[in-house]
């Protein structure tokens, strides 16, 4: 009886209630809530700058740049702009957007690759993309590139785990991760809600939508290097260790490390030619 109360949802308070509804699968022990703490840290901490106007919630542009907003040409000398700029956030609307997103997809990515897996893709492509947007743009702004391509790769995830279940398996799929069939229809209307915020509210260049595709097609790549956790794969029999699917896992991944390769040659290569 006591069972049952307890997963009436009727008997759930606001908090567990939100948590269901937008981010079931995030929790205290996982990369993704980590970084969401960073996130908050580092943006209340610009606002407790002294330069900050604290009523408007939004950091003054002085606090950006001290906190390491990505300034492509002093980035040719500033390395650490490249990693700092990823937990940046220009003002409440970014912050709120930024969040919400890492609390649905990169929490539903985590649950699907791992650990170790999500703090790779996490690093590799956040780097990759800030550093294709110091090396093609001189616009002034964080990088928030890899937003839409890591949403557009929890899409891809799920149709592939969907796609080698049987039907029974893709109802027991849905019950493990307690949320509705509807999961995947709520994916993308998030999607369509976040690109209209960024496009409208956020002044979304279009240089990080052509860095938001590169980095969705690296996904991919590295998506295909990544296994499914050791758990999950006995569970949905995903499991496929032929040599041959592992050669070509490797192949992908060594793709994506060339990737980042040839970025960092052609940034070092424009330092050299950019007077700081």
């Amino acid at each position: 009886m006591n069972s049952q109360i307890q997963s009436n949802p009727r008997q759930e308070s606001f908090f567990q209630m939100l948590h269901f509804s937008i981010c079931p699968l995030l929790k205290r022990n996982s990369f993704t809530y980590w970084i969401i703490i960073i996130d908050l840290m580092h943006y209340f901490l610009s606002l407790a700058y002294q330069q900050t106007t604290l009523f408007t919630l939004r950091p003054h542009q002085k606090v950006l740049f001290n906190f390491g907003q990505l300034y492509p040409i002093y980035a040719k000398s500033e390395f650490w702009r490249l990693i700092l700029s990823l937990e940046q956030h220009k003002n409440e609307t970014h912050l709120f957007f930024s969040l919400l997103f890492k609390m649905h997809f990169f929490s539903f990515i985590e649950h699907s690759i791992g650990l170790k897996n999500t703090i790779l893709l996490y690093f590799m492509s956040g780097i990759s993309s800030t550093l294709f947007q110091a090396i093609v743009s001189q616009q002034v702004g964080v990088c928030g590139s890899f937003h839409i391509g890591a949403i557009a790769y929890a899409l891809y995830l799920q149709q592939q785990m969907l796609q080698k279940c049987s039907a029974q398996q893709q109802l027991q799929f849905y019950f493990d991760l307690q949320v509705s069939q509807d999961y995947g229809l709520t994916l993308i209307k998030v999607l369509i809600v976040l690109s209209i915020m960024y496009i409208t509210s956020l002044k979304f260049h279009g240089i990080l939508m052509i860095g938001s595709l590169i980095f969705g097609i690296q996904c991919m790549i590295l998506g295909q290097y990544f296994s499914y956790e050791q758990k999950k794969q006995s569970q949905l029999q995903l499991t496929n260790s032929t040599q041959q699917t592992q050669l070509v896992k490797y192949i992908y991944l060594m793709a994506s490390i060339i990737v980042i390769i040839i970025e960092l040659i052609v940034f070092f290569q424009q330092k050299n030619h950019i007077e700081i």
